[in-house]
């Protein structure tokens, strides 16, 4: 009898102590798996933050230039004509046609949309009529004096002494 309950008590200790050691166990799992979210938590805040830090950044750098670029912005719009300005341009291209002794004939096309600074362009096709060397010498001085003004296309002829251009000129639309 007393081999039998010591057998009995024997289990119920062994069951016990394996109860006890399958609860720890469990709470050991648990335990790692709740240290290893909070692990990942914590490096995806680190990346997060970092990505953060280098967007404040990146942003302070962004309204600095805007900033340098506002300048810039007021220093162009200065150099180009105004919309209102534009038929002044086209006289002053036939008083420079003049000085050489080319006559010059412009016409104006298509306005594009004002851009977020401002600045349009408008197409136009133009004839020079006169001597080579004057021709030559007003694309010269065209390209020295106008600079937001760009030919796109060029046609000489010799027979007649007249040259087709066209192309783009710059203005603000302010």
């Amino acid at each position: 009898m007393l081999d039998r309950e010591f057998k009995k008590k024997l289990i119920i200790q062994l069951v016990v102590a394996v109860v006890i050691v399958g609860v720890v166990a469990v709470f050991a799992v648990l335990f790692e798996l709740n240290i290893s979210k909070q692990a990942d938590a914590l490096v995806s805040a680190k990346k997060q933050r970092a990505t953060l830090y280098n967007s404040s950044q990146n942003l302070a750098q962004l309204l600095q230039d805007a900033k340098e670029a506002r300048g810039y912005e007021g220093a162009v719009s200065q150099l180009v004509p105004t919309k209102n300005q534009v038929l002044l341009v086209q006289k002053n291209l036939q008083d420079l046609g003049s000085s050489q002794g080319v006559s010059v004939n412009i016409t104006f096309g298509q306005e594009s949309n004002p851009d977020a600074s401002g600045m349009q362009s408008i197409s136009f096709t133009a004839t020079a009529e006169g001597p080579s060397v004057g021709v030559f010498n007003f694309f010269r001085m065209l390209e020295a004096q106008y600079p937001y003004i760009t030919i796109t296309a060029l046609d000489m002829t010799m027979q007649n002494n007249r040259t087709l251009f066209s192309g783009n000129m710059l203005f603000s639309s302010q």
